[in-house]
Parts: C-alpha cells; sequence; structure tokens
C-alpha cells in the first residue's frame, strides 16, 4: 500500500506523460526530510510502512490517477525502478593504532548517519555491543558511517567484539545477524619522514635538519659530500632511479653516489611505542666546518624491540630515507625564451646580486651544455638548449642546483 499525494496546478490540464521521476534519496541522510510545502506537478510517494527485505522494488501506477481537486491527471501508467530494500551492514570491524593518539575499534557500516540522530545512534550501539577485553571504560564517537570505541586497549592483546542483530539508525532494516571478530591490536608501522627529498637550505640560517619516526630504536645516519659539478648527475639519477630492495625503494644504493664520506653515526631514540620523535640534524656538529655544499643524507631505522618478528621465517620491513640538501646562500631568479636563457644570481642573506658567478646548464647526463658568466649586476644570459634539464649557479664554494 502507498500514500500518493498530487500537488494543485493552477489551471486545469492533463499531464500527458509524468516528465520527471526521482526517488527520494539523497547524498546525506540528514538532508532527507519531507518537503514542507506542495510543489508544483510533482507527485510525493512514501509507503505507509518501511518497504520489507527485497529485490527489485518498482513504483507502478495506473492511468487517470488526478491531483487533490481532480483539474489534473496522468493519461497513461508508470512504472518507476526503485531498486533493492537490503539491511544495515558492517562493512569493516578493525583495531586502530594511531600514532601519538588512543588506539580504538572502528565498526563501520554502509549507511551514513544522520547528525541529528548520532547520541541516539551512540545509545543504541552501547546496547547493541559486547566486548571481551580486560578494559572496562570506553568511549564513543559516531562520524558519518563508522562508530569509532576508543580505550586502553593493550598492545597485542585480543579483544572480541560482538553486533547484535537487529542494530539499525536511519531508516534502514535493522543487521539480519550478529556480527562477531576477534581483534588484535598492533602497533603502529615503524616510519620515518624527511622534510623533502631534494632541498636547499640558506648556509647562514638555523643549520638544523628535522627528522620525525615512530617505533624505531636508533637512526644510522651517513652523511657524503657531492662535488658541485657531480651534483646535477646525482640530482637526476636519484629523481628517477625506482630500485628494487622493497625495503629501500627509490633510494640510491649509497656506494655508487660520488662523493665523500664526512659522517657516520648512530643516533639512539627513546620515545614511547606509538609515539613520534623529532630527531634534528645540527650541521654544524655533524659536519664541521662545512658552510655551504650539497649533502646527501642517507638514513636507516633499527626497528624497536616489540617491532621485531617473532619468528625467523617472518619479516618486518626497515625504513629507509634519503635525501639530497644544498646548504647555500646562492638564489636566483630566471626566465628563459626559445633562443637564449636569462638569470639573475643574489644573495639569500643580504640581497645584493652575485658578480663573477659560474652559470652552467646541463643536461640529463649531468653534462655542460653552455656555461656563461654574471656580470657585476649579477645577471648572465645564456644559450638554450632542449636538451636543459637543470641549471646550477656557482661561486667560489658555493653552488646551487635546480630543475631547469
Amino acid at each position: 500500500r502507498r500514500q500518493r499525494q498530487m500537488c494543485i496546478r493552477d489551471s486545469p490540464t492533463s499531464m500527458q506523460n509524468a516528465t520527471r521521476l526521482q526517488n527520494w534519496s539523497l547524498p546525506f541522510a540528514e538532508q532527507a526530510q519531507e518537503p514542507t510545502s506542495a510543489l508544483p506537478n510533482v507527485v510525493v510517494i512514501a509507503p505507509q510502512r518501511p518497504l520489507p527485505l527485497g529485490k527489485g522494488w518498482s513504483l507502478v501506477s495506473t492511468a487517470n490517477i488526478t491531483n487533490r481537486d481532480a483539474t489534473a491527471k496522468l493519461l497513461s501508467g508508470i512504472s518507476h525502478y526503485i531498486g533493492d530494500v537490503t539491511p544495515l551492514r558492517i562493512s569493516s570491524i578493525d583495531a586502530i593504532t594511531p600514532v601519538n593518539a588512543k588506539p580504538y575499534i572502528s565498526v563501520a557500516f554502509d549507511a551514513q548517519m544522520p547528525d541529528s540522530d548520532k547520541n541516539a545512534i551512540i545509545e543504541a550501539f552501547k546496547r547493541a555491543i559486547q566486548i571481551r577485553a580486560a578494559v572496562k571504560d570506553f568511549e564513543f564517537v559516531a562520524n558519518r558511517t563508522d562508530i569509532q570505541i576508543f580505550g586502553a586497549f593493550p598492545q597485542h592483546s585480543q579483544i572480541e567484539i560482538t553486533v547484535a542483530a537487529g542494530f539499525a539508525y536511519a531508516g534502514k532494516v535493522g543487521l539480519e545477524k550478529a556480527v562477531t571478530k576477534t581483534l588484535v591490536f598492533k602497533p603502529a608501522d615503524a616510519a620515518m619522514v624527511l622534510p623533502s627529498d631534494t632541498q636547499a637550505q640558506m648556509s647562514l640560517g638555523k643549520r638544523v635538519y628535522p627528522i620525525e619516526s615512530v617505533n624505531l630504536r636508533a637512526l644510522r645516519l651517513r652523511i657524503k659530500l657531492i662535488d658541485p659539478l657531480d651534483a646535477p648527475g646525482m640530482l637526476n639519477a636519484f629523481r628517477q632511479y625506482s630500485g628494487n630492495d622493497s625495503a629501500r625503494k627509490g633510494i640510491l644504493p649509497y656506494d655508487m653516489i660520488k662523493g665523500r664520506t664526512t659522517c657516520e653515526k648512530t643516533i639512539e631514540l627513546s620515545s614511547e611505542l606509538n609515539q613520534s620523535a623529532i630527531t634534528e640534524l645540527r650541521w654544524d656538529e655533524l659536519v664541521p666546518g662545512l658552510q655551504q655544499g650539497l649533502l646527501l643524507v642517507d638514513i636507516e631505522g633499527e626497528l624497536r624491540a616489540e617491532m621485531k618478528p617473532k619468528n625467523d621465517y617472518q619479516t618486518v620491513p626497515f625504513p629507509a630515507a634519503q635525501a639530497f640538501v644544498q646548504l647555500t646562500d646562492i638564489g636566483m631568479s630566471w626566465k628563459s625564451s626559445a633562443q637564449d636563457g636569462f638569470v639573475y644570481a643574489f644573495s639569500s642573506q643580504t640581497g645584493k646580486p652575485l658578480a663573477n658567478a659560474d652559470v652552467r646548464i646541463f643536461d640529463r647526463d649531468g653534462q655542460v651544455l653552455s656555461q656563461s658568466r654574471t656580470a657585476s649586476d649579477g645577471t648572465a644570459r645564456f644559450e638554450q638548449s632542449s636538451k636543459a634539464c637543470q641549471l646550477q649557479i656557482q661561486l667560489k664554494n658555493d653552488s646551487f642546483t635546480t630543475l631547469y
């Protein structure tokens, strides 16, 4: 049985055909509200009771249905496909261990939750679940499609959660049957993050390079100083290298990089499990006496004891990262045309132009295509080439290389 409402039209007429049919279904559940006023030429149809479970529901109407004042009618029948009526389903139940935050259980559903009903949904959810764990005090948070359960869940502990049949919200038919899942909270993946993979730092600035890591016991650090003429080839190889070792994918083999090792050091870490730590590399301590230069920073992480495999046949990838850091006082601005290029070099510290600086254009293989020198005003022109890949400015021991 269906309730029908035909909205009033201003003048007598006949509707030859139903010009538009639309399911009363909107992207967000909280927007699905009953219309508050009549709309011209619109038929609003709603079941007196929720439709039962079933596939292939359609709205079928015969001809001669009139509006309220019998001033308009349908001259032919209509049929409109509605779709399937399905019960609320749980799409996933997961144990989540975020970094720098409380662990929680995520119970995700296939229907969105209206914002206005979230408190009532949480209360109904509390009555519908059972959690078998050493933890007794929980905090519940309802999001758009999932409910999060926060608690002091111990790492590596087993927790069983059951959501009872019948739990429902947003007009959905309730869960057909209870859902039970056993979860194990595992530590967050060990990771290490560098500020960038190719970065220029002011040589007269703070001279500090921060590294963020989680669930590592130590960092094994190596630093290699690269000659300016080798820099373009190394930087280009670094951008293109994909690697085959899953633990060091995208990392250049350290021994194949031209340069001189200036530092090898192991840095011990003391952060708590699942808490990130910031380690600052201070250039004045690691490469004393070096004011400017291109540095390769190569870092491997040592796993905490809790992160190591329990059996010999298990493997856990260790984090590794690499970055090229240019310590330089050189700044530049350039433009190019089909015939030539123009560059302005200046000191980042003083803003003054840099005279007598070498300007080089390199191809992808690190070969010099053209070379010129800046005038007293810090400007220079150079030959243009379709093979140009990188632009470098060098003044004595200071250099800066960038993509061109």
